[in-house]
């Protein structure tokens, strides 16, 4: 499952990693008045060039390459965890096996003590009180094996669970544990997993806040055309995206009539400027602060 989510993510950045992105368009329009012509719309072909570190494009990009990260991470946290589990299992079973070859000795030395009680009593070496002492022990020798029976029968359970095949019993040593080299805790704390997901809130949470602020903040746009009555070329690059664009337009319709004269090519330029009017601006910009002290917290507690 792991493995598949790591795939995931990265089929997940490499579209969110597309260098352009862009469609066409095209449509007609029919003048439901009497003896009215239809008309086509412009054929228009557009095309935005992902180049920039900056806008939505490259913040989903961002969120894209940090899931990848997370998935990575996960799928490290999981090989660790079954191996740990793996092997945990396996002592289980293999310490409750020893102990049940154990309490199966002590069980027939108490079998041998009682019938030796029991000899020595006919022979009046011993009393009876000796003889209840030794089925005593043998019965408490008896339930000892009962219990670790019992145990053994779970570890080996869960250890066919944990393997996915049927573990019937278990034998060798226990293998040896080579216990890497620790460095600095800090730099151990950044490979595991839920630390690298609270680092990682983190920094979505500064996105996030950077996002609500450019939506907050006056945008500006600059764009070039050129072209006549029928085909349009243009250029433009806005704030809101940060990512030049481009526009190809044929309009079938767009052809002078007989009695109208031709439009001679020209060169057009564009300045925009947009600027929200939203009250509820504050409100949404103090969110985003504290959603950054608490991936902040977060972070310090993980």
């Amino acid at each position: 499952l792991a493995e598949g989510n790591l795939t995931l993510a990265q089929g997940q950045l490499k579209a969110a990693s597309a260098f352009v992105s862009g469609g066409l368009s095209a449509g007609y329009t029919q003048d439901l008045t009497p003896d009215q012509e239809g008309s086509f719309d412009p054929v228009t072909a557009t095309a935005t060039l992902n180049v920039l570190p900056f806008g939505s494009a490259a913040d989903a990009a961002k969120q894209a390459e940090w899931a990848v990260q997370e998935a990575a991470a996960a799928l490290d946290a999981a090989r660790v965890s079954a191996v740990v589990e793996a092997a945990t299992g396996y002592l289980e079973a293999l310490r409750s096996g020893q102990e049940a070859r154990a309490l199966e000795a002590a069980v027939g030395v108490a079998e041998t003590a009682l019938a030796a009680t029991q000899t020595r009593l006919e022979a009046g070496a011993a009393s009876t009180a000796d003889l209840l002492d030794a089925q005593i022990a043998l019965s408490g020798a008896q339930n000892d094996l009962a219990e670790v029976a019992l145990e053994q029968g779970q570890a080996l359970a869960a250890l066919s669970q944990t393997l996915g095949v049927n573990v019937a019993a278990v034998s060798g040593e226990p293998p040896d544990v080579v216990l890497p080299e620790f460095g600095a805790v800090g730099a151990r704390l950044e490979t595991r997993a839920d630390v690298l997901a609270a680092r990682l809130a983190v920094e979505r949470a500064n996105l996030a806040r950077a996002t609500a602020l450019r939506g907050v903040l006056p945008s500006g746009s600059v764009g070039l055309g050129y072209g006549d009555d029928d085909l349009q070329f243009g250029a433009g690059f806005s704030t809101e995206d940060f990512q030049p664009s481009f526009e190809l337009s044929y309009d079938p319709d767009g052809l002078p009539g007989e009695l109208d004269e031709p439009t001679e090519p020209g060169l057009t330029a564009r300045v925009g400027v947009s600027i929200p009017l939203d009250s509820g601006v504050g409100a949404s910009l103090a969110v985003a602060e504290t959603a950054v002290r608490n991936a902040e917290l977060g972070l310090e507690q993980t």
